[in-house]
């Protein structure tokens, strides 16, 4: 969730890794995750992470991964 209270949503990826492919706001941000089994069985949730991003931190946008 974002200082707007939107939360993105990631689709499930075969890795661990999430890219949002956007700018983040400046302020707190928080995520968390869930494994799903080979089954397809939603495991447990994680425990909430958070993060700040403050004005002086550089801003890009990585490309999708269809354009790479």
């Amino acid at each position: 969730m974002n200082p707007g209270n939107t939360t993105v949503v990631s689709k499930s990826v075969p890795w661990c890794m999430f890219n949002p492919h956007q700018i983040l706001s400046s302020g707190a941000w928080y995520w968390r995750f869930r494994s799903v089994s080979k089954s397809g069985e939603n495991m447990a949730w994680s425990p909430t992470y958070s993060f700040t991003i403050t004005d002086d931190i550089p801003r890009f946008v990585t490309p999708s991964f269809e354009v790479v």
